[in-house]
């Protein structure tokens, strides 16, 4: 097992090396829900992260089981939840069907992984 610093050490590095191919999203956050249930969300925070298109079969909170059609992987901690927004660089917001943070041995998140 690779300890916690030698992890993350790596993440910055990949982040560093492959900046180039990475893309700009913006990360929303909802700030409250009106009488109606819209949504008002949070100005936003630009991140960067890889895109991939890739079929995957993912797990929703409610336990059916669907395929998700492309992912992003933040390199980094960025703490993101089904119910946030991420706006893609063309400015769609596809639903988020699932969000994994793999952990290190400090148990701590080095990097994001949010499936559409």
């Amino acid at each position: 097992m690779l300890n916690s610093q030698l992890i993350h050490n790596l993440v910055a590095k990949a982040r560093t090396s492959l900046l180039g191919l990475a893309c700009t999203v913006t990360h929303k956050t909802i700030v409250s829900k009106d009488a109606y249930g819209k949504i008002r969300w949070s100005a936003g925070v630009t991140i960067q992260a890889f895109a991939s298109k890739q079929q995957k079969k993912v797990t929703l909170s409610d336990g059916r089981e669907v395929v998700s059609g492309f992912q992003i992987t933040i390199p980094d901690s960025t703490a993101v939840v089904v119910t946030d927004c991420i706006v893609m660089p063309d400015g769609s917001t596809p639903p988020i069907l699932q969000v994994l943070a793999p952990l290190d041995d400090q148990g701590q998140p080095y990097m994001t992984e949010v499936y559409f």
